[in-house]
């Protein structure tokens, strides 16, 4: 990697976030460095990731200058990075956030295009650059190396248990599977979830608690992970009086109607992966105990008939032709309210 030619990646966070682990073992190039994109996590894991290796003593400031929140202009910028110690040596200068950077690009791209030796320019821009103005286009044109970090639709259920056990907690299988399918790839936004839960539970970090949906939906009711949990659980237990009030609630508060039905679909899968192990009998259950109790009262041969009915749902909502709210009473009478 230490050749000096530039190198653009767009990738999935933890796969950005492994490339410059390894990469950096090979020696990182001298020169412009852009961190960019949504997923925030592995953005900031990496960014520690390059200082850590190119500027080992974070207080030694003949080697290491950030710029934090404060606007500055790129020329001041560049001057540090040209910049060299009394005894020579290695120099970083780091940017937390390239929106605090101000003025023409010139100086830039004059040294990404002939860095000093030694000299490291890391700027940090998490989420989507501005590229309609000259300075952010000069960051992505003239990078030694652009990383991308993009969120994952699904991230590694093993981040997410790692995460979990940091603060003490186990999660069961069905748990860690929702945090999985309901995250939208924002593992910031997990951890906060395990905080909540880890100080509900009580981890002190002595021994693991574990953790089930059960347990978790309490506290999690209302959150992004937990849109249209009460409807799921009604259609679970066979309540339709309980999912058309859901229904009500979740139009009160405003939750995104698509996301409530994404969740629902996601439950629904796993209610035929239980059904299904129900059928065949024996073996260790795929699932957890909820899935298990709602394929025990649905039935499989039922269960089959689900998919269809929320894709229709989902054509609905996205075709407008009715209120959302209505949209979600009618797939609630369709689930609930045959053979009942």
């Amino acid at each position: 990697m230490g050749s000096g030619r530039r190198a653009s990646v767009r990738a999935p966070g933890g796969v950005v976030l492994g490339r410059v682990r390894r990469e950096l073992a090979g020696g990182w190039p001298a020169g412009l460095t852009l961190l960019s994109g949504e997923d925030r996590y592995h953005l900031d894991r990496a960014w520690d990731a390059l200082l850590r290796q190119l500027a080992p003593d974070p207080e030694d400031p003949f080697t290491l200058t950030i710029f934090g929140r404060d606007a500055v202009d790129i020329a001041d910028v560049v001057a540090a990075a040209r910049s060299r110690g009394i005894f020579g040596g290695r120099r970083v200068v780091a940017v937390r956030d390239a929106a605090v950077l101000q003025g023409e690009p010139q100086p830039l791209i004059a040294y990404a295009e002939a860095p000093p030796a030694e000299s490291y320019l890391v700027v940090r821009a998490p989420g989507a650059l501005e590229a309609r103005r000259k300075l952010p286009q000069a960051l992505q044109d003239h990078a030694a190396r652009h990383l991308e970090f993009a969120l994952a639709a699904r991230p590694d259920p093993r981040e997410i248990q790692a995460l979990a056990r940091a603060r003490g907690l186990e999660l069961d299988p069905d748990l860690l599977q929702q945090l999985v399918e309901t995250s939208e790839g924002d593992l910031y936004a997990v951890a906060s979830e395990l905080e909540k839960l880890a100080a509900w539970a009580g981890a002190d970090g002595t021994q693991p608690v574990r953790v089930g949906l059960a347990e978790a939906r309490a506290l999690l009711l209302g959150s992004g992970s937990a849109t249209g949990w009460e409807l799921a659980e009604a259609i679970a237990r066979g309540d339709l009086s309980a999912a058309l009030a859901a229904v009500r609630l979740l139009e009160e508060r405003g939750e995104p109607p698509v996301k409530t039905l994404g969740g629902l679909a996601w439950r629904v899968g796993q209610w035929l992966q239980a059904g299904a192990w129900l059928e065949r009998g024996g073996g260790r259950p795929p699932v957890g105990s909820e899935a298990l109790a709602a394929a025990r009262y649905h039935r499989l041969g039922q269960l089959l008939r689900f998919p269809a009915r929320l894709l229709q749902a989902d054509r609905e909502l996205k075709s407008r032709s009715l209120p959302a709210g209505a949209v979600l009473e009618q797939l609630a009478f369709a689930l609930l309210g045959e053979d009942r």
